[in-house]
């Protein structure tokens, strides 16, 4: 890790929660904070969520987790759901492994690509009539300013 630059976040009124990033995290948190009546921004250095993918399995608690939020409907809708892994050589089965939890409504591994899952949770946050703002690398407000470090 090495710093590079810093982020200006203030802690005024029209705001109670400040997110720098809009990767899957920070667009669940701001989705969790419209559908809790929290005032919030997020803000992104790129210009637009990603066209790739870093990331493609959610597992059955995040899956829950999401039920929970509301946002389940369009992952499920998208997901390719896995129950079962088997690792191949040319010549032979090495293993195979089942993944069915019991304890979990969702006994699947939902095979979502994280681009995906970023343009799903941007529209879900659109429909609570939040956005996120892009091509940002800092946060402007009344009071006086907190500096928080900005990695990358």
């Amino acid at each position: 890790m090495r710093w590079k630059g810093e982020v200006m976040v203030n802690t005024a009124n029209d705001t109670d929660v400040s997110i720098v990033g809009a990767g899957p995290i920070g667009l669940f948190l701001a989705n969790e904070c419209a559908r809790r009546g929290l005032r919030y921004r997020i803000i992104e250095a790129r210009s637009r969520h990603s066209e790739h993918s870093k990331a493609l399995a959610i597992f059955p608690r995040t899956l829950e987790i999401f039920d929970m939020a509301g946002v389940i409907s369009p992952f499920l809708e998208k997901a390719n759901r896995v129950t079962s892994v088997a690792v191949l050589t040319k010549e032979r089965t090495l293993a195979r492994v089942r993944f069915e939890p019991e304890e979990s409504p969702y006994r699947f591994i939902a095979m979502v690509p994280q681009n995906v899952t970023e343009a799903v949770l941007v529209e879900e946050l659109r429909r609570k009539g939040g956005s996120v703002e892009y091509d940002r690398r800092s946060f402007r407000h009344s009071r006086p300013a907190t500096t928080l470090p900005f990695l990358k």
